[in-house]
């Protein structure tokens, strides 16, 4: 059993049930799912055009996420970088995001600016809002539909699948892969941009190209009497033929079923469709004025990461004022977050037994997280809950590698520089290897 020490346990299941409930079967008002919400008003709302509430004119969303939070409670404030990129991420899909607390603007105003917060916000004071609703503790978040329903109820960090869910978003990497090869050979840019972003997102590092292969065919693979064996390199180059021959029928099916009938090292899909998403939508200044116009700093950087622009990109970025003072205030964060992100995967969700004298204590209070995900028997932490974003063993290793290349180019951004991708990746490897040696000196 992994030593948990005295980190108190999160559980993070949901706390209500998405119910398929008309609007017009709801009989009552009420904060539990199924049940019409309350009517969302507030004394004065920030981040919206002229203090106007977002829900005045024809709003075009589809659904709406509420945010109970408040700069006074700390868990808030920890989860509220994952409320940003919920918003970020998916506001063109539909979402609106609406962070309501019941401090007053002037307790709240520098800290949406300092943090690049651009959500609308509500500050009901007088809380005849914020009272309507159970909460059930700080934060608490809650899914409603077009419709007034509330579909869902729980805390920010498991609201993203049901995000997903509600408003219809593919989530699987093998259904995405396929429909960005629809896309492709349509020219369809429109839905091939979208579709390819999230399937950036989605990718594993390790995927099953023959169970995509057969799915994609849409029929049983013919039998064959030896079962070609592929390399990962090899399967990797066959993906990309199946790429350029998928508008021809006739040459993507053989291509699939060479695939299908074999048997496959598991490949990187999320390194060939970033590889993919790079060259077909290369990072240019027109996007990037138009993110630093829109404050959304947290998705340049991913942008600077992912899609490595020119060097006169990263010189612009570091003219503008405001995306200078989110690096300097976020650099030391995305430091700390990779060191934990280190200390949980070595120790905490590691095969290994703790080493001998390993002294869970101080492990706790060195690491200091809000909680952990653990398995269904409760022996093994599967995911622990970092600057309000919760981590599963799985996908650790490439957050930390995230947050510490984030770390470096906003240090380079501070500084006017432009860095180099290849020298970016090898700072990358060489912190965390540092990061390591110190861990093991410290903990054995």
């Amino acid at each position: 059993m992994r030593y948990v020490g005295i980190v108190a346990l999160v559980f993070f299941g949901m706390l209500g049930l998405l119910l398929p409930v008309a609007a017009e079967d709801a009989d009552e008002v009420g904060s539990d799912p199924g049940q019409l919400a309350p009517e969302i008003s507030a004394s004065t709302w920030l981040n919206t055009e002229e203090g106007e509430s977002p829900f005045d004119g024809d709003a075009d969303h589809r659904l709406v996420m509420l945010e109970f939070w408040g700069t006074w409670c700390g868990p808030c404030v920890r989860s509220m970088p994952k409320v940003q990129r919920l918003w970020d991420r998916y506001r063109s899909h539909g979402l609106l995001v609406v962070a309501i607390t019941r401090e007053v603007p002037g307790d709240v105003r520098q800290f949406l600016k300092d943090n690049a917060y651009t959500m609308p916000v509500a500050c009901d004071s007088s809380e005849a809002c914020i009272s309507q609703f159970t909460i059930g503790g700080w934060p608490s978040t809650f899914l409603i539909d077009r419709d007034g329903l509330i579909v869902w109820r729980g805390a920010p960090y498991g609201a993203e699948p049901e995000i997903e869910k509600a408003l219809g978003l593919e989530s699987s990497p093998k259904t995405l892969l396929t429909q960005c090869l629809h896309a492709q050979a349509a020219k369809d840019k429109e839905t091939l941009r979208p579709t390819l972003e999230r399937l950036v997102a989605k990718a594993p590092a390790a995927f099953d190209l023959v169970d995509w292969a057969g799915a994609a065919l849409g029929e049983l693979p013919p039998a064959v009497e030896e079962a070609k064996s592929w390399k990962s390199k090899a399967a990797v180059k066959q993906l990309d033929k199946v790429r350029k021959a998928w508008k021809d029928e006739a040459k993507r099916k053989i291509l699939l079923e060479e695939l299908a009938t074999g048997e496959a090292e598991a490949v990187d899909l999320r390194a060939w469709v970033r590889a993919w998403y790079v060259k077909a939508f290369p990072f240019k200044t027109a996007e990037l004025k138009e993110l630093l116009a829109q404050k959304r700093y947290d998705t340049i950087l991913d942008m600077f990461l992912l899609r490595r622009p020119s060097g006169s990109l990263y010189k612009f970025a570091s003219k503008d004022d405001g995306f200078v003072r989110f690096c300097n205030k976020k650099q030391k964060d995305a430091f700390v977050f990779a060191r934990k992100g280190i200390m949980g995967l070595t120790y905490w969700m590691s095969d290994e037994p703790p080493p001998e004298g390993f002294d869970s204590e101080a492990f706790s209070r060195d690491l200091s997280i809000s909680g952990v995900a653990m398995d269904n028997d409760r022996k093994h932490i599967t995911g622990i809950m970092i600057g309000g974003e919760t981590v599963m063993k799985d996908a650790m290793p490439a957050w930390i590698d995230r947050q510490l290349g984030r770390a470096f180019l906003m240090d380079a951004i501070s500084a006017g520089q432009a860095p180099k991708g290849n020298k970016l990746e090898k700072k990358v490897e060489k912190e965390k290897e540092r990061i390591l040696k110190a861990l093991r000196r410290k903990y054995g």
